[in-house]
């Protein structure tokens, strides 16, 4: 017998895997904004740079953070629910 994954505990594993990916990317921002303004020709500090991108990241991760914590939440209350209709 094939034991399912449910949908939060499936949405637990890809939140959980993007948000891994999301601190990878904050964490190269300094560098690959460097590489991309010498490759364009873009002078440095022109807008908000460096800055706006980590900036945005950072929010990306809160956001995130925030879905995963729902679904984890959302996947524990089915399991306890599951586990209460199994005991009667």
């Amino acid at each position: 017998m094939r034991k399912r994954i449910s949908a939060p505990a499936k949405w637990v594993i890809v939140l959980t895997v993007l948000l891994v990916l999301e601190v990878a990317g904050i964490l190269a921002t300094p560098a690959l904004t460097q590489w991309y303004d010498t490759q364009f020709h873009i002078p440095r500090g022109e807008n908000w740079g460096e800055f706006g991108m980590v900036l945005w990241e950072l929010l990306l991760v809160a956001a995130t953070s925030l879905l995963w914590i729902i679904s984890f939440i959302w996947w524990l209350v089915r399991a306890i629910a599951r586990k209460a209709k199994a005991a009667q």
